[in-house]
């Protein structure tokens, strides 16, 4: 059976869910994208087509199955060696303050959008489940289901 399981990369995340509770785990990505060279980048796996993801959380057994619904945000450090989101230039991101119900998270939301469209309303409107943020090598996937408040931070 092991002819037809997909290659993996394993990626260390941090989970925060509905009711406030996080957990650090890994998650599994596809070793390959379709559209570049390298595994498939976490802003591409989580915005996939599918409802449920394995997890396996940090000192646990086996992998769980994770409901995307239920995912506040999760958050993970990327790895520029690798060259993870270097295409993006900073005419494609700005700085934001986005409110949640369990706080805010301030990063440079990144304009994954057409160039006729770099609003972030264009972002928050668009069909992707998870917009994100990066700032320093940390990246931040929101549900956008539980944004209260988006805002352009000035100056930063």
């Amino acid at each position: 059976m092991d002819e037809f399981r997909v290659p993996v990369a394993s990626k260390e995340v941090v989970i925060e869910f509905l009711d406030g509770v996080q957990t650090a785990g890994l998650v599994f990505i596809p070793s390959s994208a379709p559209d570049h060279d390298g595994p498939m980048r976490l802003v591409e796996w989580i915005n996939g087509a599918e409802d449920f993801f394995p997890f396996k959380v940090h000192g646990g057994g086996d992998s769980v199955l994770i409901n995307k619904q239920n995912v506040l945000h999760m958050s993970a450090y990327h790895e520029r060696d690798n060259g993870d989101y270097d295409e993006v230039d900073d005419t494609q991101k700005f700085h934001v303050r986005i409110e949640t119900p369990h706080g805010h998270l301030s990063g440079n939301l990144v304009m994954d959008v057409p160039i006729n469209k770099l609003r972030a309303l264009d972002v928050m409107n668009n069909e992707r489940q998870f917009v994100f943020l990066v700032e320093g090598g940390k990246e931040v996937h929101i549900n956008k289901r539980f944004i209260v408040k988006a805002m352009e931070v000035e100056g930063e």
